[in-house]
């Protein structure tokens, strides 16, 4: 029973920790791999622009960049880590559509 008991605080916390990141190149290399499924990236941000309700920035890291959605628009330079879940449209392409952001 002990050992169910630590099995399981032990997978609560590594869960709550998040685990590692998406790796941004495997992301641009495979988008299909990644359609539709969340992504946890970090990188900094470049290109931030709002344009009425429409907002975003490029996500950019030693794996490449990626266009990312977000009502949240960080500083120009900022590192930040998102989660996120990888969609496509027509005029851009693939892109990150943001749940979460938080500046490290």
């Amino acid at each position: 029973m002990r050992l169910l008991v630590i099995v399981l605080c032990s997978l609560l916390l590594f869960g709550c920790l998040g685990g590692g990141f998406t790796d941004l190149k495997d992301v641009n290399e495979n988008p299909g791999k990644y359609l539709g499924e969340k992504v946890h990236l970090k990188g900094n941000v470049t290109k931030a622009i709002r344009l009425g309700k429409i907002s975003g920035f490029t996500l950019v890291n030693e794996g490449g960049s990626i266009p990312v959605s977000s009502q949240m628009l960080p500083a120009e330079g900022s590192e930040v880590i998102i989660r996120g879940t990888l969609m496509k449209e027509t005029l851009i392409g693939y892109y990150v559509l943001v749940d979460d952001i938080k500046t490290t």
